[in-house]
């Protein structure tokens, strides 16, 4: 448990710039459905990128997301 705890915490600092994967980006933007996520993802509103076959969003298009949004 411990682990999985300070892995997770790890993911969610975007460390280096290098982003959020998916569920730590529904995270951040308040706990919205990964099926939201992806519709933003296709309707442009939010930009990602891949590494592999890993999806990611970096905190910069997010916190402009969410300033759009108020």
């Amino acid at each position: 448990y411990v682990y999985i705890a300070y892995r997770r915490s790890l993911m969610a600092t975007d460390l280096q710039g290098r982003g959020y994967h998916i569920k730590d980006a529904q995270t951040y933007l308040g706990g919205i459905s990964q099926s939201q996520l992806y519709k933003l993802f296709k309707s442009g509103r939010l930009q990602s990128y891949t590494i592999g076959n890993r999806r990611y969003v970096t905190q910069a298009v997010l916190d402009k997301y969410i300033a759009e949004q108020t």
